[in-house]
């Protein structure tokens, strides 16, 4: 499945059935190198990198809105990804867990639960949330 493009989005923000810090950290330093922590809590990690000489905030929410999804997201575009679903596709590649994001950019009208799911069952568009 090949949806449309994302429309310019201005971050990417990707959700990822885990609730590890330490497999998304390092998932992240393989593509950023190092991260440099900003704020820890117990459930959210900020940290700052770079990519390409552009300054990138990376937020890091585990269990976001009570969902099972570690939220992962991040302050630009084109680091590598340029958009969501790059971003969920590397990111499920990486941590062989099934990735959530929004299937484009929103707009006023749009439905607010439709979402990209890459899981081990493939690509597809769902309603989120929804029962698993």
């Amino acid at each position: 499945m090949n949806p449309a493009p994302p429309d310019a989005l201005q971050d990417i923000e990707i959700y990822a059935k885990t609730n590890s810090f330490e497999a998304i950290e390092t998932w992240l330093t393989g593509h950023f190198g190092t991260l440099e922590p900003i704020r820890n809590t117990a459930k959210t990690r900020t940290f700052l990198a770079s990519w390409q000489g552009q300054a990138v905030e990376i937020f890091l929410c585990l269990n976001a809105g009570k969902t099972g999804y570690a939220s992962i997201s991040f302050s630009a575009t084109g680091i590598p990804w340029d958009n969501d679903i790059e971003c969920a596709r590397a990111a499920y590649q990486a941590l062989a867990t099934t990735i959530r994001c929004s299937e484009s950019a929103w707009q006023e009208g749009d439905d607010p639960d439709r979402w990209y799911q890459i899981s081990g069952a493939g690509e597809e568009v769902i309603h989120w949330p929804n029962p698993d």
